[in-house]
Formats: structure tokens, C-alpha cells, sequence
């Protein structure tokens, strides 16, 4: 029964359809996450092992696209599950020698079932004497057991357990020991066990696997991979397999790959059910080398492997190389010869090229030999043409011997597609509903699947028969299907003669003749087959005569079974790509399910999806945008408990975003062959994808679907492309910035927008690629047309107005000006106002750097200047403020002369000799003398050095001592602050003391642990008694002035400010005892450094002194 629903799309406008358009090439790239691409790597080991490395490196390269974390994880299982079955030795009994021996290695014994009554088997035993004889040869390590309860007689022992008490009964120590005792099997072993080490064990770092000899390879990779992909999932280090130890059962083979394999996906939480791999075809190879070979070097020859999935790869390690000669250079050609599962490319290549390439045709022969042997008898004539014609095309290739690597792969792709897209022949009436005008009690035998002459349907009514000329029967086919034959079965037995017509219909109303026997043959078991091409619904057989020799009073029909073969002509899902969930075949119902029977046109065939609670999904690509008329959705109908299914109905067009089309959540018919239709033409539905999510089974906990069929029609890339392109354009012209464009290009643009986004509603189904592309370029036109207003020229008028209003003849030269004003440009457009402001700005700087010719008065006052720079005396000076003096007036001399002098110059040169002047310093001897860290500068005589003891480092009684008295001196002073150090300061001349005169400027580098406090400094008498000394911190020291030298103490604040202040010129100093001071009480001028001596001394000759030795901090 059809049923018919209506459904409202969520959005209104056919603008938010398009919005979501994401064409995409592959199917892949929109429809698998990283867990297929698990499947596979795990499939293709289990199926290959070392054959497939080729193919396990492509599908780590599509999973490192998807999800690069577990690309590397699976990179790394990958790796160590072909060691673990190649290279790796089974240790027989003890672990290897040379192994860490502390506690970072933890030995882990598996378990084994117990027996019935709970008691250890022997082999069991045996594994933990390989593990004790391991803990022994490294008695540092822990100790792992593992196992639940196994014993089905005795449920209060396990394994665990059971061996742990063995270990102890053979002295192991009990602080080594670690017991798993809940998994029944080695995942949850490795699982528990990882969960254990990683929470309770943080320093073990790796493990040294025992169990049975034969049991090493998959107990090594399944507690390896577990270990690796729960540290990737918590973010922990992974446990590293270091070794292993073998219990020698005398096993003679070890437990197979497919074990391993299943394993592993438990491991991994995937399902390998209905996962099959093919391996990649090697198709050809290409050399290249960087250039011509030179004799006597090395051969670096790229050789790339190309397979016929397109996938390439770099086998140069992999190769043979022969006829190579180095001393020929490049004047050569070598030959190189690779082999990869059973197919072998020989290739000439020339040592004076940097490329060549060279294809091989056996992956192509070899298809198409296994295509000469299928029997295709099981396909629909459809899909046989289509693979007769690519078999043509490939035959073509290998028999001209084309040695294209892309022409040979091309032909191995279209045949290898066409054998892919082979269609079974299906019997598309079987189990279809038959509508008989007679006897309609037994009509369902004409399309029950039965041959047999105990089952058929005969034109009676009420016991009475119905002549064969008065007899039909229609069958319902469920949709339009690309007939290509009916074969018709009437009763055979004695000779027999049915002649009839048969007629089909799309609607049932309109029927065309498409077929009759109206021969004399007698009805045989083989029945009667009538080939045609024809697009139908509906299959009618009307009668004509019967006749059966000797039974004159035979005159009705009689029809075993009839049936109806061809393609589901307008299903858009019929054969085309689909991924799910996963497929559920443990149930011996499902062990032929597959997730691919909901597109072969078989109504009878089902995909198991699993439990309905995990919400299994399947997804249909229809490889093309589609307006989508309606769904189709045949779930598992043909058992008779009257069961319904609920699910979710998902459409997407990139196969990210899906969005809900119809949740049928409430409807209790019962499921049957025909399925439920939802029809969405109401409103255009647009899709590539179509999703059906299971949410219910009204008999089981599974989910079944028997077909997806989505009719309406498929949309050309090209206009979907051309579409984006306009959308986009609409879009970019929204966002223009129309600031300053005239009014009449937008007014144009406008309304080009309004066109576009009628055009964007119109459905799909009624656009033309010309209407799109008209648009697109006419919007894209309005774009680039826009005008702008013109530029704003007030600046450049005010400059010029400005320059006009100068007299040239007061300036040095006014060329520059009247340059800038001829190059002004008067047609700039708004977009163009940053030029048209540099005009402006161009005249401008040129009028300012216009100099002023000087006046008599001007250089009567330079003369001026000189004369009284002249008269002073040059003995009365330092000679090297004397020596700028002398500089200035020659320069000065030199303008005054001039015949016309620029103002500036004048101005200058008047400005420098008094400057000059005040910079005129009095002879006097003042010297600086340092030690380490400190210096002392003043008057003092040559010869004069200075003694600075750092109590702190070098007399620490002495600091200490000092420190006690000037804290019972004044404790108030000492409660937020502390002595930082003492300094005992000298000055020696001869070794013998010496006194300077006056005052002398001390200046400390502030010390990397001062920094940050406040500071002051303190001269402390030999009682502990002191005093503060003014002091300031210029440039990175801290200065105070003295007039005798003893002990002088630096305080800081206890507890660190936060910015330490630093005195600059002209800037006052905080007091002592105020937040955040530095312990002065002075301001530092002019020449910072000597401002705290400057105050303190009568004079100014310390001041000529350090200006004249130009004194400076250290850096």
C-alpha cells in the first residue's frame, strides 16, 4: 500500500537551498570519516599482510586528510603489526637479555581459561613460569596477571586471581605484583591492563609481553594498539612493547592474521563485517633525476610507482637497476625492473634525461581475461551492453600496445567501472501484486517466485471457467522500470496451446502492446520469452485462445508464473554509491546482508543495520545535484508478523550538512513490498544525498531496509557551478562599498542585484545555463562600472593659494614651488584623493622648505656675535670647549662674508656661537678613580687609587657585626628596611691613606639584587651609630656625596615595589622615609650624575671637571 505524504521544506526561499551548494568530485572526500579508513587498513593486512603495503600507505595518507592524530597512531600499529609478524622473535621461555632492569618495565602474563572446577590448566602454568623466570632475570620490574573468571563451574575464581596466589607461592615479592581479574579475553586484558599502569603506575614506560609461544604476535599487537590508541585518546605516552617471552607449547604454527585481525578492530571499535579490499594494480613507473648523470657519481634515480587508483608512490629502494656503467656517464641507458604483487614493469630509461616514464598493460590484460570468464548470464542486458562496449574499448588498448600510462589506466578504469556497475538480473514482478478480473483468490501465485505445475492460477469463477478470451491479469511493479523482457510460465502438461497478448502502462490508463504468442507451440517448463525495451509500470496479459489436445472442454488460461526483468529506469539511487554505519550479519538471516542490496533493484534483498537504538545510518550519493521528487523507502516486509519501521529521512547537497526532509515516527501499517512514498513536489526538494537514519523496529531491536528508490532528475554540474558563480556574484556585489560612486552606477547595480535574486528563486528545473551565465557576467559588468564621484581638490587650491601669496624674491630659490603647482593633475576621481592629497602635501613641504635671504640687520648681528666671541681669552679655558668656540666663529666668519646668505644659515651660525660661549669650561684638575663596582671622583692628585672592601663578600664577620649594631642602634629604622651591604671606601696613594680635598661624588652600580627596592645610603661610625647621606640613582648607580671616607651602608626596603625609580635630568627626588623614594632628597639637573655633589660643593669645578672627562656610568 502507498502511501502518500506531503512535506514542507524548513526553508522559504530557494536562496537558502543554494547557499548550502558544495559541489564535490568524490565520493569519499563527502561521505567517509576516519573509521572507514581503519576498516580498511585493518582489512587490508588481514587480507594481504606485507602485499598490501602499497595500499596501507595510501589509505594512512586518505586517513591523515580526515584526522591527522590517529593517522599517526594507525601509522605506528600499522608498522608494528608487520614486525610482530616478520621480523620479531618469540623469546622461548625468558625475556631477552640487556632490558632495563628498574621499575619504568612492567612484565604482563596473560591468562588463560581455567578449567571447569577452576583449577589451572598446564599451559596456564606454563606462562607463568615463563613470567617468574622473567621477574627473576629482572627483579626491578612489576609484575602484570591478567584474566576474569573463566571457570564455568566454579564462577568465584579467576584467572587472574588464581595466578597471582601461584607467583607469591614462588616468592615473588608482593609489592611487584599487579592483578587484572575482570576481562574474559586479551582486548579487555590490554584495556584493563593499560587503565591500571597508566592511573596507579605512572613510571612504567614499557612492557615485556608473556604468554603461549604462538599467542605472542596477537597478544603483542592487541595490548600495543590498545596502549597507543588510549594514550592518543588521553593525551598520555604510549606503553612501549620492549619484548617478549614464549611459553614453548610445541605449537607448530601460530594463531592466523584474520584472528589478529579482529583483534585489533575490537580494539579500534570498528566492524570489518562486509569490508573488502581490493589491492592497487602497479600501472607504470617514472624516473627522474635532478640532471644528467656525470660520470663516477652516485646514480640518484627518483623511480615512482603509479597504480591504476591513481594513488603514486616513491619505490626507488625498491627497484633493480642493470646495464648501468659509471663511467659512461650519461651516454647510456639503463634498464630498471620493479615487481609488486605478481606484475613486473621492465623500463628503458636514457642517463642524459631528468625524466622519462613507462606504462605496463598486465593489470589490463589480466582484467580483461577475468572478464571473458564471468558468467553474465545473473545481469540485466543494460549493464552487459555497457561492459561489452568497455571491453571492446580495453581490448583495443592492449592489442595496438599503447604504452600511455593514462590511455591503458583509462581503459582499465572505464572496465573496471563497467564490471563494477554490473546490474543483477532481477526479477522486478516477483512478490508484486496482481489484479486478476477472475479467480483473484489465487492471483498471487502468478508472482509468488514459484515454478511449478502444483502452483498456478486458472481463469475461473466459481468453478466455472472463464475463456481465455475473457481472462487478464495486471501486474503492479511498484514504478516506472526499463523492461527488457517477460518471460511468461503457462501450465505445461500434454500438449498445450496458450495464446495471449501482453500490453504495459506507466499510468495504467494508456497501455501499448508490447508483446503476444500466438504460435501453436505446445507450454514447456522453460515457458516463453519476450525480449523488448520498453518503459513501463504496469504488465498486462490479456488471453487470446487455450487449447489442450484431447480436452475440448479446456478453454481457460492458466499461468504458472510470470516475470518481468529489467533496470528501475528513474530510481536516481539504482546502483549508485553508498556507505553506512556498518552492516550487522550475525544473525544467520543477515549473513548475506549488505549495506549495497538498498540500491541493486531487488526488492527482496536488505541491509541489516544493526541495533535501532545506535541509530544506524545509510547514505545514498546520487552522484549529481537532483531536484527530488519523491522517496521511496521499502523496509523488510516479507515475513508475516506485521511489522513497521520508523525512521528519519536526511537529505544533503556536499554530504556535511544534512538537513531533515520527513520523520516518520507514527504511522503502524504494516511493511510491504511497495515501501512508503513521501512526495516533496510540492515544494522543490534539492539534494545529492539522501540519508535514512533507523529509529525503530516494532517486532526486533534491529533495523532493516530492503531499497531506496528517489525519483526526479538530476541536474548538469556545469549549471550547479555556474550557479555557485552567480550566488557568489550576488554576494560580492552586496558587499561593495558604494561610499562616494555616483548615483546613477548605483542605481544600475541595484537593480542588476534585484534580477539575480529573482533569477536565484526561479526552481532549479526551470533555469538555463545561458539565463546564469548571461547574468553572472551582466552583475559582474555592474560591478566593475561603478563610477566615483570626483576627488576633492580644497587642500591643493588652499596650497596653492598659499604659494601665490608669497614674493619669490624673499626666498633663496622658489623654483621647487612652482614645480609642485604645474604638476597638479585636475581629473582624479575620489578612489584617487590619496594622490590628489599628495599634491597638496607636495606643495606644501616645498613651501616649507623654502629658505629666507638674510637682511643687512641679520648679518650685522653675526658680526656682532663674532666680535664678542672674540674677545674673550683662550687661556682662561679648557682647551676642548675652546677648540668648539674657535670651530663656530670660522663658520660664522665664513657666512658673514657671503654676497647672499639664507636667514637660517645666519640664525644658525649666530645660535652656535652662543651656545659655544655657555658651553666655555675653567681650567681645573679634577680626577676619577673606580674599583670594580664603585668610583670616586674630585680633586685629588695623580697617582691616586682607590681600596673598596665589600664587606658583604669579603668580610662577612664584619657585615655581620655592623649589621647587629645598627640594628640596636635605631631598630624603628630597621622595621621594613634591611642592610643590603657594607662598604669600606680608601682612597691610596703610595700605600699610604690619602685625603682629598673638598667634596667627592661616590657612584655604586646598582647590584641585580637591589633592584626593585627602595634605597638610601648610611655612613656608619665604628659605635654602630649613622647617618642618612643624600643620595639619588642616576643611570643604572646610586650616587651620594662625602668629604671623608669610612664605612658606608646601602639600605633597601624589605619587601620589592614594583618599579624601581630612576632619576632623569630635571626630575626630583623623593625624600627619604616616603613611599616609593630612593632615599634623596634632591633633584638631579642639568648633568645628572654630579647633580647630589653639585648641591653639596661650594664650587663648580667638579662639575667643569666631569663635563670636560665626560663621566659616565657603567654600561
Amino acid at each position: 500500500m502507498r502511501i502518500l505524504k506531503k512535506w514542507v521544506l524548513a526553508f522559504t526561499a530557494f536562496t537558502m537551498i543554494i547557499s548550502l551548494f558544495t559541489v564535490t568530485s568524490s565520493v569519499q572526500a563527502a561521505s567517509v570519516n576516519a573509521d572507514t579508513y581503519i576498516k580498511q587498513l585493518i582489512a587490508y593486512y588481514r587480507d594481504y599482510q606485507e602485499n598490501a603495503a602499497t595500499d596501507i600507505q595510501r589509505v594512512l595518507q586518505e586517513l591523515k586528510a580526515v584526522d591527522e592524530s590517529k593517522y599517526e597512531a594507525w601509522k605506528q600499529i600499522m608498522n608494528y603489526w608487520s614486525y610482530a609478524n616478520t621480523d620479531m622473535v618469540v623469546n622461548d621461555g625468558v625475556a631477552a637479555d640487556g632490558l632495563p632492569n628498574d621499575n619504568s618495565v612492567c612484565i604482563v602474563i596473560l591468562g588463560f581459561a581455567l578449567n571447569s572446577d577452576g583449577t589451572m590448566k598446564s599451559e596456564l602454568i606454563g606462562r607463568l613460569q615463563a613470567g617468574l623466570d622473567t621477574a627473576n632475570k629482572y627483579p626491578n620490574a612489576y609484575v602484570v596477571v591478567t584474566g576474569g573468571g573463566t571457570a564455568s563451574g566454579n564462577p568465584n575464581v579467576t584467572e587472574g586471581g588464581l595466578m597471582g596466589e601461584w607467583l607469591l607461592d614462588q616468592g615473588l615479592s608482593a609489592d611487584r605484583l599487579i592483578i587484572e581479574n575482570k576481562a574474559p579475553d586479551t582486548v579487555g586484558n590490554a584495556k584493563n591492563t593499560y587503565d591500571i599502569l597508566s592511573s596507579n603506575y605512572p613510571d612504567v614506560k614499557s612492557l615485556i609481553m608473556v604468554t603461549s609461544d604462538y599467542h605472542v604476535p596477537r597478544g603483542s599487537i592487541l595490548f600495543y594498539s590498545k596502549c597507543l590508541l588510549a594514550a592518543y585518546e588521553s593525551g598520555g605516552k604510549p606503553l612501549e612493547m620492549i619484548s617478549n617471552a614464549g611459553y614453548n607449547t610445541g605449537s607448530k604454527g601460530y594463531e592466523t592474521i584474520s584472528l589478529q585481525a579482529s583483534g585489533v578492530a575490537t580494539v579500534a571499535g570498528v566492524s570489518l563485517s562486509g569490508v573488502s579490499v581490493t589491492l592497487s594494480q602497479l600501472t607504470g613507473l617514472r624516473f627522474a633525476q635532478e640532471g644528467e648523470y656525470q660520470a663516477g657519481e652516485d646514480l640518484k634515480l627518483t623511480v615512482t610507482a603509479e597504480y591504476d587508483n591513481g594513488f603514486s608512490r616513491d619505490v626507488s629502494d625498491l627497484v633493480t637497476v642493470s646495464n648501468f656503467d659509471p663511467s659512461l656517464g650519461a651516454n647510456q641507458t639503463i634498464t630498471v625492473s620493479y615487481t609488486e604483487n605478481g606484475i613486473t614493469i621492465n623500463g628503458l630509461f636514457d642517463l642524459s634525461k631528468t625524466a622519462g616514464s613507462i606504462a605496463d598493460n598486465t593489470y589490463l590484460r589480466n582484467l580483461i581475461a577475468k572478464v571473458e570468464a564471468m558468467n553474465l548470464s545473473g545481469y540485466t542486458k543494460a549493464s552487459i551492453a555497457r561492459l561489452q562496449v568497455a571491453l571492446a574499448s580495453a581490448k583495443t588498448v592492449v592489442e595496438s600496445d599503447v604504452t600511455d600510462n593514462d590511455v591503458v589506466k583509462e581503459a582499465y578504469q572505464n572496465l573496471n567501472n563497467a564490471v563494477n556497475k554490473l546490474a543483477k538480473r532481477v526479477n522486478i514482478a516477483k512478490n508484486m501484486s496482481v489484479e486478476a478480473n477472475c479467480n483473484q483468490g489465487d492471483a498471487v501465485k502468478i508472482t509468488d517466485g514459484t515454478v511449478s505445475t502444483s502452483n498456478y492460477w486458472a481463469s475461473v469463477n466459481n468453478g466455472t471457467n472463464v475463456a481465455a478470451s475473457d481472462a487478464e491479469v495486471i501486474i503492479d511493479l511498484g514504478g516506472v522500470y526499463h523492461v527488457d523482457s517477460v518471460q511468461v510460465y503457462p501450465y505445461w502438461g500434454g500438449n498445450r496451446i496458450y495464446k495471449y497478448e501482453l500490453f504495459g502502462s506507466k499510468d495504467k490508463i494508456n497501455w501499448q502492446k508490447i508483446g503476444e504468442n500466438i504460435s501453436n507451440d505446445y507450454a514447456t517448463s522453460s515457458g516463453f520469452t519476450h525480449d523488448m525495451d520498453e518503459q513501463i509500470a504496469y504488465v498486462k496479459l490479456v488471453g487470446i485462445e487455450t487449447k489442450v489436445e484431447g480436452r475440448d472442454d479446456i478453454n481457460n488460461l492458466h499461468i504458472i508464473e510470470i516475470q518481468v526483468y529489467g533496470d528501475d529506469a528513474y530510481n536516481l539511487a539504482y546502483l549508485k554509491p553508498v556507505t553506512s554505519s556498518g552492516t550487522d550479519t550475525s544473525a544467520g538471516s543477515s549473513a548475506s546482508s549488505s549495506d549495497a542490496t538498498v540500491v541493486d533493484g531487488d526488492r527482496s534483498t536488505y541491509w541489516d543495520g544493526g541495533v535501532y537504538a545506535d541509530s544506524p545510518w545509510i547514505t545514498v550519493d546520487l552522484e549529481a545535484m537532483c531536484q527530488i521528487d519523491e522517496v521511496n523507502i521499502v523496509t523488510y516486509w516479507s515475513r508475516p508478523d506485521n511489522r513497521y519501521y520508523y525512521y528519519d529521512i536526511y537529505t544533503s547537497l556536499d554530504g556535511k550538512n544534512y538537513t531533515l526532509a520527513y520523520s516518520k515516527k507514527d504511522n503502524t501499517d504494516k511493511a510491504t513490498i511497495y515501501g512508503d512514498t513521501f512526495d516533496f513536489t510540492a515544494t522543490p526538494l534539492y539534494a545529492r544525498y539522501v540519508k535514512i537514519i533507523g529509529t525503530y523496529d516494532s517486532v526486533n531491536p534491529s533495523f532493516h531496509l530492503n531499497e531506496i528508490r528517489v525519483l526526479g532528475k538530476a541536474i548538469g554540474d556545469d549549471l550547479i557551478e555556474e550557479i555557485e558563480t552567480l550566488k557568489a556574484m550576488i554576494e560580492q556585489a552586496q558587499a561593495v562599498d558604494l561610499t562616494n560612486r555616483t548615483e546613477a552606477s548605483i542605481t544600475r547595480l541595484q537593480g542588476l542585484i534585484v534580477q539575480a535574486e529573482t533569477l536565484m528563486e526561479t526552481p532549479l528545473g526551470s533555469m538555463t545555463l545561458d539565463e546564469i551565465t548571461t547574468m553572472t557576467n551582466e552583475l559582474s559588468r555592474g560591478i566593475s562600472s561603478l563610477e566615483y564621484v570626483d576627488a576633492d581638490y580644497t587642500k591643493v587650491d588652499e596650497a596653492i593659494r598659499k604659494a601665490e601669496a608669497l614674493n619669490p624674491n624673499d626666498y633663496m630659490d622658489f623654483s621647487a614651488v612652482e614645480e609642485t603647482i604645474d604638476a597638479v593633475i585636475r581629473d582624479k576621481k575620489i578612489n584617487e584623493q590619496d594622490a590628489v592629497d599628495a599634491m597638496a602635501k607636495a606643495i606644501e613641504n616645498a613651501i616649507a622648505k623654502l629658505q629666507k635671504k638674510a637682511q643687512p640687520s641679520d648679518l650685522a648681528a653675526l658680526r656682532e656675535a663674532i666680535a664678542k666671541a672674540k674677545a674673550l681669552k683662550e687661556q682662561d679655558y679648557a682647551p676642548s670647549t675652546w677648540k668648539v668656540l674657535t670651530a663656530v666663529i670660522e663658520r660664522g666668519e665664513a657666512t658673514a662674508e657671503k654676497d647672499i646668505a639664507a636667514l637660517s644659515e645666519v640664525n644658525e651660525c649666530i645660535a652656535d656661537i652662543e651656545q659655544a660661549i655657555k658651553g666655555l669650561k675653567p681650567r681645573e684638575d679634577y680626577r676619577t678613580v673606580t674599583d670594580e663596582n664603585i668610583s670616586v671622583t674630585g680633586k685629588m692628585e695623580e697617582d691616586v687609587k682607590l681600596l673598596v672592601i665589600n664587606t658583604a663578600k669579603k668580610a662577612t664577620d664584619l657585615f655581620q657585626e655592623l649589621c647587629e649594631k645598627t640594628m640596636n642602634y635605631d631598630e624603628k629604622y630597621f622595621v621594613d628596611k634591611e642592610l643590603l651591604n657594607v662598604y669600606d671606601i680608601k682612597l691610596i696613594k703610595n700605600n699610604v691613606q690619602y685625603k682629598a680635598e673638598g667634596t667627592m661624588l661616590v657612584r655604586i652600580k646598582l647590584q641585580k639584587e637591589w633592584i626593585g627596592r627602595d634605597l638610601s645610603v648610611i655612613y656608619i661610625k665604628e659605635d654602630g651609630s649613622f647617618e642618612t647621606v643624600r643620595s639619588s640613582i642616576v643611570d643604572g648607580t646610586l650616587c651620594f656625596s662625602v668629604e671623608h671616607f669610612s664605612y658606608y651602608g646601602i639600605v633597601g626596603s624589605k619587601k620589592s615595589v614594583i618599579e624601581t625609580p630612576v632619576v632623569k635630568p630635571n626630575q626630583p627626588v623623593q625624600k627619604p622615609g616616603e613611599s616609593g623614594t630612593t632615599g634623596a632628597d634632591t633633584g638631579v639637573e642639568d648633568y645628572g650624575l654630579l647633580n647630589s655633589l653639585l648641591m653639596l660643593m661650594s664650587g663648580t669645578l667638579l662639575a667643569v671637571y666631569m663635563k670636560k672627562h665626560r663621566v659616565k656610568a657603567w654600561k
